[in-house]
């Protein structure tokens, strides 16, 4: 009899001591509402993914660490391809199943998309491989910068499908496409 009544007084203790989240953040952002039923379907296709002119590999010995130094590069956003152009929205969803990822006998599926802009990383929060994704709040998770809030009027966003392999050690993503998005 003592056993009930002693579950019953800590979980009272413990429901009644915690606190809302009463940060700056958490008050001037809130998770959005539930996804709509459709969001824009981007295609995967030849015609939107980046090409390098020179597809040499960096070539380095072992070390810790690598220093990248863009002086004098030009980044020309979008010469090599059109953008995909979407409409603020929540989310987007991928069609992925025409398009041949790999060539040759090493042909493998995509398991990971991620999302690059506006000073943030972005991925799916697990592997998934399938043809078809939705990135939204919901699905992604970031890797650094600020929380996911949807495509927004202006963004600029890298796109890229791939695999990802996980040992025990560290996590690799293999990109398969890449591409460009402008949300206007």
């Amino acid at each position: 009899m003592k056993l009930p009544a002693l579950f019953v007084l800590v979980s009272a203790l413990i429901g009644g001591c915690s606190k809302p989240d009463s940060s700056p953040e958490a008050a001037s952002w809130s998770a959005p509402s539930p996804p709509p039923a459709e969001y824009p379907v981007l295609v995967i296709d030849e015609e939107h993914q980046f090409h390098s002119t020179n597809d040499v590999a960096y070539e380095i010995s072992a070390r810790i660490g690598v220093r990248l130094d863009a002086t004098n590069f030009h980044f020309a956003h979008g010469t090599n391809m059109p953008a995909y152009q979407i409409s603020a929205t929540p989310g987007i969803q991928i069609d992925a199943a025409k398009f041949q990822f790999g060539g040759g006998t090493n042909s493998f599926s995509p398991n990971m998309v991620q999302l690059f802009g506006n000073d943030s990383l972005y991925r799916l929060s697990r592997e998934t491989e399938t043809n078809f994704y939705t990135v939204d709040y919901y699905k992604l998770e970031t890797v650094g910068g600020e929380p996911f809030r949807g495509f927004n009027r202006g963004d600029h966003l890298t796109l890229a499908l791939g695999r990802s392999t996980n040992t025990f050690h560290s996590e690799e993503f293999w990109i398969m496409w890449m591409g460009h998005i402008e949300v206007k």
